[in-house]
């Protein structure tokens, strides 16, 4: 099989990446109107980390849904992508509202 870098600018469109930067730099890819033909290994080589795999699955039915495995702490059990990225949300809403909170003890602590 052949790899394919993609790109952008392509006449499918609907391909856009979206980067969080911090502590830990995250990148999602987002493939909108996924086709049968999107399903695939897809691999992410940063130049300061090592490289994580994924591979996707396109299903047709009368659900459509995506799937996905892979490595770089992924589970090896096939999860709905719209799950873990509800998921990853509801994940990063509890790390900051920790945060906010630690915030205001810590602010709380200084006033006494």
């Amino acid at each position: 099989m052949e790899a394919k870098v993609i790109s952008y600018d392509s006449s499918r469109g609907g391909v856009s990446v979206i980067t969080e930067k911090g502590e830990v730099t995250t990148s999602y890819l987002l493939i909108q109107n996924a086709e049968l033909s999107d399903s695939g290994k897809y691999s992410c080589s940063p130049s300061n980390a090592d490289v994580a795999s994924v591979r996707v699955y396109v299903l047709n039915g009368e659900r459509p849904a995506a799937m996905q495995t892979g490595s770089a702490g992924l589970s090896n059990s096939s999860l709905n992508i719209v799950t873990l990225i509800l998921l990853c949300l509801l994940y990063s809403f509890v790390l900051e509202e920790i945060q906010l909170n630690n915030t205001h003890f810590c602010a709380r602590l200084r006033e006494r």
